[in-house]
């Protein structure tokens, strides 16, 4: 497996940055090695660190990652890898941004790097960005033991009822600021749509993580989308839907 594997085959350069937001739950020792072979990384890329705090001194403030609506959703997607996260006597912080990345390396290292903290111990990997709280096992088998990045891994994705057309419903991702792109959102989905606008959607993540970008007005054309879907820029980073600016579409009547 290579860096080739980890290219962007359709990247533009944008004014973006890749941001990437971690944490990883365990008992780390202060001297743990780093098996560049093994894990394949050259450890956390520039402009991007780890920093271990106790967790018993976050447990209860705003900064406890496991706290809030977010530990809510954590403790009800994966209880038991949520449980031994919040018993885990550290926590480590790995954050950081980088100018619009040519290629997809710097995902490479930050990912088999959590997997050697996992393989020493750590318990648990938190992705902020995609609502993600992984047990050791399974980032070795949903993220790690991949030969390049997947979308369906990186980038989580939702669907609600619409609450600006109603009866239709709202899919939309959360992930895509980790390779320095907008999110994505499709509103006015009917009910027979959903599957269509769920590829769409796929694809689209696929496309962006790949390194392209949408034009504001550009058409979407796909064999899975109907005439007339058009992207549309919105939002910033402190969208809370998103955390992230997004391209939205929306599917014609």
């Amino acid at each position: 497996m290579s860096l080739a594997d980890w290219a962007r085959p359709h990247f533009v350069r944008t004014e973006r940055t890749a941001f990437l937001l971690y944490w990883v739950h365990g008992a780390f020792a202060p001297d743990l090695e780093i098996d560049a072979r093994r894990f394949r990384t050259r450890g956390l890329p520039a402009g991007v660190s780890g920093q271990v705090f106790l967790h018993a001194s976050m447990r209860g403030t705003p900064s406890d990652p496991l706290g809030g609506e977010l530990g809510e959703v954590l403790r009800a997607k994966a209880p038991e890898t949520f449980a031994a996260a919040a018993a885990a006597p550290h926590a480590m912080l790995i954050r950081g941004e980088l100018d619009d990345p040519a290629d997809l390396g710097y995902l490479r290292d930050t990912i088999g790097f959590i997997a050697c903290l996992l393989s020493g111990g750590g318990v648990a990997a938190l992705d902020v960005q995609s609502l993600a709280l992984r047990s050791p096992a399974r980032w070795d088998s949903e993220v790690f033991a991949h030969d390049a990045p997947k979308a369906s891994t990186e980038v989580v994705m939702l669907r609600s009822a619409d609450e600006r057309h109603p009866g239709r419903a709202w899919l939309h991702t959360r992930g895509l600021r980790k390779f320095a792109r907008p999110d994505l959102s499709i509103r006015n989905v009917p009910p027979d749509s959903a599957f269509n606008a769920q590829l769409v959607l796929e694809r689209a993540a696929d496309y962006l993580v790949a390194g392209g970008v949408f034009e504001d007005g550009r058409k979407v054309r796909m064999s899975v989308a109907p005439p007339g879907l058009v992207a549309r820029m919105g939002g910033d980073d402190e969208d809370p839907d998103f955390n992230n600016r997004h391209v939205e579409f929306i599917w014609p009547v």
